[in-house]
């Protein structure tokens, strides 16, 4: 599980499913015990921020849901209940209709209001033990997991009475730990072979063909990221690809870490954060 900060303090949650919320100066906060989840593989999601609240996927095979914490003292705000589990984190994204935390499940893709907890919409469209966490971009929602299928899913409707369809789906190079990217035009899948791979948001109905393919390294677990126009991703193997954001391939640079990588890289400042199995990499561009 990721951590995440969020104004003054800076949140963890942990395989004990203890979390906890601490200061700057390293003084906690507050912390508690949400128990440890009755599911197969354990706790892995990671935490989200928004406004004055921290949510926690925490999904238990008996009473899987959504946890809006009070983000100063850890109250409890509201509680969303969700049918399925999954092992992938909640995303916040700022949609036409207001913001929305969206999540996805076993078997759905689920949407919430932040501030009330309320189910804004759910789309049955997804299949197996999910990891990769959803992903957003213009009205866009995009979701893949491997043994299933891609998805692109539009949002219509209203504001209170919101509309979701399936633009198209993509059932070829999938990912199976590593979420997918958006970039407004375009999506992203990194496999666990190696594979990066590019698809148009807008697809025709009957046609369903990858812009670009490549075989960049060894196996993705971590996530790529855009930055720019540029998306950043590293394999298992410790390998960083600088790949341009583009509807042709083009690869910028390629950097060897020296030692096996799972976690995504992180990015603040003109900084790049690299959390290696060994070290903790902080990268930034010298002076000229």
């Amino acid at each position: 599980s990721t951590m995440v900060v969020h104004g003054a303090l800076a949140f963890a949650i942990f395989a004990t499913g203890d979390i906890v919320a601490y200061d700057f100066d390293g003084n906690m906060v507050w912390g508690k015990n949400l128990g440890v989840p009755d599911n197969h593989y354990g706790y892995a999601s990671s935490l989200l921020a928004y406004g004055d609240l921290v949510f926690v996927q925490y999904d238990d095979m008996e009473t899987p849901r959504l946890l809006a914490l009070d983000a100063a003292t850890g109250d409890e705000a509201w509680v969303g209940r969700r049918d399925r589990i999954s092992w992938a984190s909640p995303i916040l994204a700022d949609t036409p209709f207001g913001p929305q935390v969206i999540l996805a499940s076993e078997k759905n893709v689920d949407a919430y209001d932040p501030v009330l907890g309320t189910l804004l919409w759910t789309q049955d469209c997804l299949d197996g033990e999910v990891a990769p966490s959803p992903a957003y971009a213009d009205g866009m929602v995009f979701v893949a997991n491997e043994y299933a299928v891609a998805v692109a899913i539009t949002l219509g409707g209203a504001k209170g009475a919101i509309e979701t369809e399936i633009a198209w789906e993509w059932d070829d190079l999938l990912p199976d730990v590593s979420s997918p990217l958006a970039d407004g035009e375009r999506f992203y899948i990194a496999t666990s072979y190696g594979e990066l791979v590019c698809l148009a948001a807008e697809q025709e109905a009957e046609k369903f063909e990858a812009l670009w393919e490549e075989e960049l390294g060894d196996e993705f677990w971590s996530s790529p990221v855009l930055v720019g126009d540029k998306i950043y991703i590293i394999d298992t193997d410790g390998a960083l690809f600088i790949v341009k954001a583009a509807s042709e391939f083009e690869l910028i640079s390629k950097i060897s870490m020296g030692e096996e990588a799972y976690a995504t890289p992180a990015f603040l400042d003109g900084r790049i954060y690299i959390r290696t199995t060994e070290h903790l990499y902080c990268i930034e561009q010298e002076d000229a």
